[in-house]
């Protein structure tokens, strides 16, 4: 045996059996102890896995948290004087979670009957859906407040529906400017990724120039719900920001009356403050009801109002194109002043027939109108003292003129799709005849292509003493509290190429066209106020009629009247354009007049 350290014995002794058997008892009571409770908790779950697992599964399912979508008001758009001309109202909509539905059968018969619609519509609205139970379907937008309240007192009938009220995009007073306010519509697929994949955005007009400022932010909500589908709690929320708001230069009034004058006819008036290039009327006709894109517009009515043959969805203001006739004679009359080629007291003749290389070019006053001035020249719009004149300026000169008058360029608006027109140059030919240089002396050759709002800003720039502004539409951007988020700046273009004795000269000329006997212009004429214009006849095409002769709508010719008033220091100018008018003396200076009498009361 071995011994270790001191040499005592090393070895155990052995446990008394009394002290065993105290041992054996400790440990069965501790186990005894450890079963019991996990016998308890096998039993319940066991009980509720197996007894009430198909309710708890339930459960558990109907227990989710719900997205809630809060959507930004869109800003609201005012006139000069604060009217406002697009704003929001609240849109109410039947919507069906299915995730939440006891019965889809029970509860599409039971809506069926409430909202006047056919139970297997809202069973396929459904069924299209049911890749997402827990998104919400649109059963039926625009519900009134009626169905509303007969849908809310069965809330308990109809668990899982729900009424969804969101901001809606509304103009009070349509179809007023309803090309200038534009309209909203659905994202493209490329555009998706910018915004919420559901909502409107601006497709035309201020709704898309200034989009990104009235669209605002949406928000949301995360909601805890319970298998009944009742709110539990709020996890987290998002706040919608209002979109900003705009104080247009837009006056309601002269745009009413500047729609209803145009009522059945095709055309443009578009008015301005010569003194800073506001706009205070913008119509294009026909008109359109800019609500109707806030709905859901099937595909079948856009295309109707895409296809009508009066194009109510072009804004001939700023898009239709148009050669100006008898108005470019302001052009012609300032660059012959200018060039020296006349003096405002040199007379030239007209005898009503132009012989020239063999070929006699007309006078629209087939009697001629004898000797007369450059002003005498506009007042009664002598054709052949602008063939005479134009000749010895040519081409480059009424194109160098036209330019710096702003035609052939954007002006600048704040409008998407604006036209630049068109104004031509020696060199587009390698030779240009006689009679279209003429021609383009008198604003009828075919190259030479302008918009309504290019010839009032044009004059405009006369009336003011020569300077171009860049037409403004919007003055300023304002929040929801009114706080100025943005001032939009009075901005010149440049200066016309003119002296104030070659202005002096043409607005002599514009005011003798409205104010002395014979003038063109004459039925523009009014009372209190003196009015200085200018007219054209566009010719649609070359042919002549026959005295009494029917002519085809399509074939009449455009009228244009041009003006400002009052005669001293201006503050207005305006265009009136009518497709097919036929003359702007007899149809275009009325409405001229109507539009000013209007502006000046």
């Amino acid at each position: 045996m071995a011994h270790f350290g001191d040499g005592k014995d090393m070895r155990l002794k052995n446990p008394r059996p009394e002290e065993m058997e105290e041992v054996r008892r400790r440990v069965k009571v501790l186990v005894s102890l450890g079963i019991l409770p996990f016998l308890v908790l096998l039993s319940v779950l066991w009980y509720r896995q197996v007894i009430q697992g198909d309710k708890y599964k339930d459960l558990s399912q109907r227990n989710y948290i719900r997205l809630v979508p809060l959507r930004a008001c869109r800003g609201t758009v005012y006139d000069r004087k604060g009217r406002v001309l697009a704003d929001t109202e609240p849109l109410f909509r039947i919507v069906i979670i299915p995730q939440e539905l006891r019965s889809r059968r029970e509860t599409a018969r039971k809506l069926a009957q409430l909202m006047g619609m056919e139970e297997a519509q809202i069973l396929r609205k459904l069924k299209i859906h049911s890749f997402n139970p827990f998104k919400a379907v649109v059963i039926k937008d625009e519900v009134d407040m009626e169905t509303v309240t007969a849908i809310e007192e069965r809330k308990r009938e109809l668990a899982g529906v729900f009424i969804q009220v969101e901001p809606r995009r509304a103009y009070p007073f349509p179809p007023l400017a309803g090309h200038l306010l534009g309209y909203l519509g659905r994202m493209s697929k490329e555009e998706i990724g910018q915004y919420r994949g559901d909502e409107l955005i601006g497709r035309s007009g201020i709704e898309k120039a200034f989009d990104a400022y009235l669209r605002g932010r949406s928000g949301g909500r995360e909601v805890l719900v319970n298998f009944r589908g009742e709110q539990v709690s709020i996890l987290g929320e998002k706040e919608p920001r209002a979109g900003n708001d705009l104080i247009l230069t837009i006056d309601k009034e002269l745009q009413e009356v500047a729609e209803r004058s145009l009522q059945g006819r095709r055309g443009a008036v578009v008015a301005i403050d010569p003194e800073n290039g506001d706009i205070l009327a913008l119509v294009s006709s026909p008109n359109f009801d800019p609500n109707i894109f806030t709905r859901h517009l099937s595909r079948a009515e856009y295309d109707a109002l895409d296809s009508d043959p009066g194009d109510p969805l072009v804004n001939r203001a700023i898009s239709g194109l148009y050669r100006p006739a008898s108005t470019f004679k302001i052009v012609t009359a300032s660059a012959a002043l200018e060039k020296g080629v006349v003096e405002a007291a040199t007379c030239l003749e007209c005898e009503g027939t132009y012989l020239r290389r063999g070929h006699p070019f007309r006078c629209w006053e087939e009697r001629g109108h004898g000797r007369i001035n450059v002003v005498d020249a506009l007042a009664y719009s002598c054709d052949i003292f602008f063939y005479k004149i134009g000749e010895v300026l040519g081409v480059d000169n009424l194109s160098y003129f036209s330019r710096r008058f702003g035609l052939g360029e954007l002006t600048g608006i704040e409008l998407p799709y604006e036209k630049r027109g068109l104004v031509p140059a020696k060199g587009w030919r390698r030779r240009w005849h006689l009679g279209e240089i003429f021609n383009l002396a008198i604003g009828q050759e075919e190259s030479l292509k302008v918009t309504p709002l290019q010839m009032a800003n044009l004059v405009a720039a006369v009336a003011n003493g020569g300077t171009l502004f860049r037409p403004r539409l919007v003055k300023e951007i304002r929040s929801a509290e009114g706080e100025l988020i943005k001032a939009i700046p009075v901005r010149k273009r440049g200066n016309l190429p003119c002296s104030s004795e070659t202005l002096a000269a043409v607005n002599k000329g514009l005011w003798e066209a409205v104010n002395k006997d014979g003038g063109t212009g004459r039925r523009a004429r009014l009372a209190s106020v003196e009015v200085a214009g200018k007219t054209g006849t566009d010719q649609v095409v070359r042919r002549k009629f026959r005295p009494g002769e029917e002519i085809p709508y399509r074939l009449r010719d455009h009228a244009w009247f041009v003006a400002f008033a009052p005669y001293e220091k201006p503050k207005i100018a305006l265009t009136v354009l009518i497709e097919h008018g036929e003359s702007g003396g007899r149809v275009a200076a009325p409405i001229a007049r109507e539009i000013l009498e209007s502006f000046f009361q």
